[in-house]
C-alpha cells in the first residue's frame, strides 16, 4: 500500500476517534443540562456566601447562578446573616429562579421549613 494511502487511513482513524471523542463530551454536557438537573423554584439548595452588604448577601449556589438574598428576606434572615462570613455555607430556598438583575432569589428564612 503507498505511504498516501496509508497516511490517509491514519488521519481518517484518528480523526474519527476525535469526533467520538467530542460527541462524547457534548453528549455529557447536554445530560448535564436536562431539565431535572435545572434550578427550580421550591429547591432548596446549599448557598455560600460571597459579598454581604448593607441589606443584600450574595451567596455562590453552584453551577446554577449567583443567588440574591434582599428586600424582606434579608430582613427576615438578620438573625441568620448576622454571623456569617464570607465563604459560609448554608442551606437556601429558591424563591424566584429569574429574580431582578439575573440573580436567583433565595430564602434562608424558608429553608428549614
Amino acid at each position: 500500500m503507498p505511504f498516501r494511502q496509508k497516511a490517509f487511513i491514519l488521519f481518517s482513524m484518528s480523526q474519527d476517534a476525535a469526533n467520538n471523542k467530542t460527541q462524547n463530551v457534548l453528549t455529557q454536557i447536554l445530560k448535564s443540562e436536562l431539565p431535572q438537573n435545572r434550578l427550580r423554584e421550591g429547591d432548596v439548595v446549599e448557598a455560600k456566601l460571597m459579598k454581604k452588604l448593607g441589606r443584600e448577601a450574595y451567596f455562590e449556589i453552584g453551577r446554577f447562578t449567583t443567588g440574591i438574598v434582599y428586600g424582606a428576606e434579608f430582613m427576615n434572615a438578620k438573625e441568620i446573616l448576622r454571623n456569617l462570613k464570607v465563604g459560609d455555607v448554608l442551606p437556601a430556598k429558591v424563591t424566584n429562579v429569574d429574580g431582578e438583575g439575573g440573580y436567583a432569589e433565595l430564602s434562608l428564612a424558608e429553608a428549614g421549613k
